[in-house]
């Protein structure tokens, strides 16, 4: 992964790393066998160029999301999540840092990544189990990171119906 991101900051690509990598950041541990990275729609040709240059063959394409598989056999595989350049801005300014042994990505703040994670069970049922065992998990490390009103807001603007309830009930 680490050659991969550094690549791509060469080339001044800018993305968030999200998913189960992303999450390290805030202290979670999540087995994941591929690279999820939050990219602005105005930034996909030159990511898709980027990759490409890299030996990175595009499998899957909507108009939100690509999917894309190294031709190095011990290469891992990268999800992007396309986003309108002022979403991107936003999860952009209160990211963290990340040091991967020497290099420094951002990724999503607390608030950032449980946002995504909300949008993403909302727009795909089969993810709310992982989802919100992710979101549980990353509020028990960061307890202070956002109060019950902020989680509400987030939950009933993001999220699936009834999804503040049940993540409520998990907390202590």
């Amino acid at each position: 992964m680490k050659p991969l991101l550094a690549h791509l900051e060469l080339r001044g690509i800018r993305f968030l790393l999200i998913g189960g990598r992303g999450l390290e950041a805030h202290g979670y541990v999540r087995n994941t066998r591929d690279v999820d990275l939050l990219v602005a729609l105005s930034d996909r040709d030159g990511i898709g160029q980027g990759l490409s240059d890299f030996g990175y063959v595009r499998t899957t394409e909507t108009p939100i999301f690509s999917r894309w598989q190294s031709t190095d056999p011990g290469g891992e595989d990268l999800d992007l999540l396309y986003v309108d350049p002022g979403t991107f801005a936003k999860l952009e300014t209160d990211a963290v840092e990340m040091d991967l042994g020497g290099l420094v990505v951002r990724v999503p703040s607390v608030a950032g990544m449980i946002a995504l994670k909300l949008h993403a069970m909302r727009n795909n049922r089969d993810r709310k189990s992982k989802d919100s065992s992710d979101i549980q998990a990353i509020l028990l490390l960061h307890p202070q990171a956002l109060d019950l009103e902020e989680l509400r807001r987030l939950c009933e603007r993001y999220g699936p119906p009834q999804i503040y309830d049940e993540l409520k009930r998990g907390l202590p």
